[in-house]
């Protein structure tokens, strides 16, 4: 129904944690109401109301507003949406950042499914929207199975709008269903995060495109997961053990394939100079600064990352990536301890020295077999060959040397998140 007893009130500001300015009105004696974040924004939307009414045009009893301010829903599904914000994110994402991006669309996109006939069991559907749908070139681009077409087929005409994220109740339960693992269980607040952060970017690029009013994401009064930054001190590895550990490590393999000598390399730069292991595994022979005695430095300019084919331009598994530290194009000094100088010196073996006399482009850890590099220590084939002596995960409740620095507040604080980063990773190979 329709009627033409219209009253507008004046704009009043809201009361709330967040600023907003409320705009309300009555048809036929029904009171509705809108907030917007702005108070300039409030004004304009009551000046079209006005507008409307003083033209004589009618309003609507149930939605409260004229034919002229209705909006009409837009056709576009939120898995159409999804094709063209990963086009648009794809070409500048990192490898990494792209399975991430991949990973929170079908998350998504498996919440906004509606029950149709012909549904394809839901591990069907993530593999088709993680390995097919969700990825560049797209799988209008390239050739794909019939069944995996078949199930895309059925997801683009079973998601819902994308305009249904606008509503509170829609969105509220889509933010709920990234809580959730795919075994029910509760998700990492780490991952929970992540998700949500390419949803709400999402929703902002909704909102360029003209599709969304506003971000619906960021209204709905959701509890975040927090994110523990703390180290548990009995997982850190104490001097002892890191000796031990460098020492077991140098067991692995025969002596003529040097795959313990490249291993101890690997970890005492991990432990004594505060590496990432992708940055460890990128380290060449010119980066290195290793006196004989006193503190020596490695340039970290490069990251070699160990990601999937279908992630990176190149097709390959692994790919080379400037350092966290800096801007591109800037170099960042780390200090290494002299006690690693001698482990790292002695990874470098006769014959590596050789044909490295006229390069500079070696890698100082490399693979004895004839394939990729990567800093994952099962790659390597070293826990494979763990020895009963190496040591386990210590409960034990001290710290190193350097975590003993931190406390002090004796260390960059650059040096300081990087530390902890590395001796995590250590601990959790063990």
């Amino acid at each position: 129904m329709t009627s033409l007893d219209v009253k507008v009130w004046g704009v009043r500001k809201r009361d709330t944690k967040t600023p907003s300015y409320g705009v309300r009105w009555s048809v036929a004696g029904n009171v509705f109401s809108d907030s917007f974040r702005t108070k300039a924004l409030a004004d304009h939307y009551r000046a079209k109301l006005m507008s409307a009414m003083r033209g004589g045009e009618e309003f609507d009893t149930e939605s409260g507003l004229p034919a002229s301010m209705e909006q009409k829903k837009s056709p576009l599904s939120w898995y159409d949406f999804a094709l063209r914000y990963l086009a648009m994110k794809w070409p500048h994402a990192a490898p990494n950042t792209r399975d991430g991006i991949n990973e929170s669309l079908t998350s998504v996109t498996m919440e906004l499914l509606l029950e149709r006939p012909g549904r394809p069991s839901d591990e069907e559907i993530r593999k088709a929207l993680r390995n097919w749908a969700f990825v560049l070139p797209g799988p209008n681009e390239r050739e794909v199975p019939d069944n995996v077409r078949n199930i895309l087929h059925w997801v683009a005409k079973a998601c819902r709008p994308l305009a249904d994220l606008a509503e509170p109740a829609t969105a509220r339960a889509v933010l709920d269903g990234l809580k959730l693992k795919l075994d029910g269980t509760a998700a990492a607040a780490e991952t929970v995060r992540r998700k949500r952060r390419t949803l709400v970017n999402a929703a902002n690029y909704a909102v360029d495109l003209g599709e969304l009013r506003e971000n619906p994401i960021t209204a709905v009064r959701w509890q975040k997961p927090k994110v523990s930054n703390q180290v548990d001190p009995r997982v850190v590895a104490n001097p002892e053990q890191a000796r031990n550990l460098l020492a077991a490590v140098s067991y692995v393999g025969g002596y003529r394939r040097a795959r313990g000598r490249r291993l101890v390399g690997l970890f005492a730069a991990m432990y004594f100079g505060g590496l990432r292991p992708a940055e460890a595994v990128g380290l060449v022979e010119t980066d290195l600064v290793l006196p004989a005695q006193g503190w020596g430095s490695a340039l970290l300019h490069r990251t070699r990352l160990s990601v999937g084919k279908q992630w990176t331009d190149s097709g390959r598994l692994t790919t080379t990536a400037g350092s966290r530290i800096g801007r591109p194009r800037t170099f960042g000094v780390c200090p290494s301890r002299p006690s690693s100088s001698p482990c790292c010196a002695s990874t470098w073996p006769r014959s590596a020295r050789r044909e490295t006399a006229g390069s500079s482009s070696v890698r100082r850890v490399r693979s004895s077999r004839p394939r990729p590099t990567t800093a994952c220590g099962k790659r390597l084939g070293f826990w494979r060959f763990r020895r009963p002596s190496q040591p386990r995960r210590s409960r034990v409740g001290r710290t190193t040397s350097g975590t003993r620095r931190c406390r002090r507040g004796s260390m960059p604080e650059w040096i300081r998140l990087r530390l902890r980063s590395a001796l995590a990773t250590v601990l959790r190979s063990c």
